[in-house]
């Protein structure tokens, strides 16, 4: 499970050495011709996607423009749309589908869906919500956060009845959270304050009840984090392009300096997934190199466009060139063969991958594109 941040100034200079990088390898041909991940449908949108997330039953949530507005919409499997949802005050920014409850943000606002997006269950406001929020994999948790422009941020745990378990403010503006079904809760974050002067640079770990099972200071500010399901592992992301491998009682089991930034885990902890100066890298849990693959030499400023399954069989990435020779998509089986990847030139697509690995989603310039894979 894993929730992800902003891009600071230290993460500008690595993408502009990643833009370098790229510029030398050239446009990666991708030949993947895998004949068990198929198109299973596709549905036109207004204009572009700002989230995306795909269900193990294959329905799919987007928050889409439709008239410089931007509404949720929940598709079914088979594509259908079942429901369009819209604020007449604040735009959807977040969504997230787990089982049949969808979780989403706007403004100050962090709501509940339930029947798998249909029926709103409850809606609450908290000052300085970040947009990113996370939910375990069983449904029973939620995290959220504040991130407040010259102040600590704040993390709440939530019910699915939306009561509030446990908050806590932290030293760091906290842009990253990831919970595991027991209710462990882990966050990054950044110094705070204008300019970015105050508190630290840090990894949190936190227990079900919300007392602080320790704290790990970073050299830079934590842009995404994601946590094994029994909590045995945790992974951040750093802003300079390195990465950190801690257990969980906060020991630092291996690090990378030029492996790292956005990340992702599987729920075993077994196989970590990263970006790089050299494209996608796939890591075991000793830190030695798995596979890595060069179709994806550029990730753009967001982790959420670097997704490993829960189980370890599906990997999507997203490549956003800074020239204009548009944006590639990638899907990627547990050995590292380049099964699936599609082009789009007019907009940064979004991509999402189903918990089991069996459903993946993608949101071109206007249009979603849902696929199945069968390995």
């Amino acid at each position: 499970m894993r929730s992800t941040g902003k891009l600071g100034d230290q993460g500008l200079v690595f993408l502009v050495g990643l833009f370098f990088a790229f510029l030398l390898a050239g446009n990666i041909a991708v030949t993947g011709e895998n004949a068990s991940v198929a198109e299973v449908w596709s549905a036109p949108i207004s204009k572009y996607a700002y989230s995306i997330s795909v269900s193990d039953s294959g329905r799919v949530v987007a928050v889409v423009d439709i008239s410089k507005v931007s509404h949720m919409e929940v598709y079914s499997s088979q594509g259908e749309v079942e429901r369009n949802w819209s604020s007449s005050k604040r735009d959807f920014e977040f969504c997230l589908i787990r089982k049949d409850y969808v979780l989403v943000t706007y403004g100050d606002i962090v709501s509940l869906f339930g029947n798998g997006g249909n029926e709103q269950l409850w809606a609450d406001s908290y000052q300085d919500l970040w947009p990113n929020a996370a939910m375990s994999v069983d449904s029973k948790r939620i995290v959220i956060l504040s991130y407040p422009p010259d102040a600590k941020s704040t993390i709440w745990t939530l019910n699915m009845e939306g009561d509030v378990l446990w908050n806590h403010q932290v030293e760091s503006n906290v842009s990253v959270a990831a919970i595991t079904p027991e209710g462990f809760v882990a966050a990054g974050g950044e110094k705070y304050g204008y300019l970015c002067d105050k508190g630290r640079d840090a990894v949190y770990l936190f227990r079900p009840d919300g007392s602080l099972a320790w704290s790990k200071e970073t050299d830079s500010p934590v842009i995404d984090v994601a946590v094994s399901d029994d909590c045995s592992y945790i992974v951040a992301g750093l802003d300079n392009g390195g990465m950190l491998f801690l257990d969980r009682d906060g020991h630092v089991v291996w690090e990378k300096e030029e492996i790292g930034a956005w990340v992702d885990m599987s729920g075993d902890g077994q196989r970590i997934v990263a970006s790089s100066l050299n494209g996608l890298v796939v890591l075991g849990v000793d830190g030695n190199i798995i596979w890595q693959s060069d179709a994806l030499g550029y990730f753009p400023g967001d982790g959420g466009n670097l997704n490993i399954s829960r189980n370890g069989k599906t990997i999507v990435g997203l490549e956003a060139a800074m020239i204009y020779e548009g944006n590639r998509v990638c899907v990627f089986d547990r050995a590292g063969e380049n099964v699936y990847s599609d082009t789009d030139s007019n907009s940064s697509p979004r991509v999402a991958v189903s918990e089991s690995g069996q459903f993946v989603a993608i949101a071109f310039a206007r249009k979603l594109i849902l696929l199945r894979c069968e390995w």
